[in-house]
C-alpha cells in the first residue's frame, strides 16, 4: 500500500522497523550520494500518524 509520501509494509515479527528504514534509506546505484532518511512506527492496523 502506498499513501502519497508514506509506505505501508506488512512484515512478519522477525522484521524490525530498523530493517525497513535501512532498506528505504539505501540509495540505488544511479543515485549514489542522495541523502535519504526514513522514519516510521509500528501498529497492528493502518492509522494516520
Amino acid at each position: 500500500m502506498h499513501i502519497h509520501d508514506e509506505v505501508v509494509v506488512e512484515a512478519g515479527p522477525e522484521r524490525t522497523l530498523e530493517d525497513v528504514c535501512r532498506a528505504m534509506e539505501a540509495a540505488p546505484e544511479w543515485a549514489e550520494g542522495l541523502p535519504l532518511k526514513a522514519a516510521g512506527y509500528e501498529c497492528k492496523y493502518y492509522q494516520k500518524d
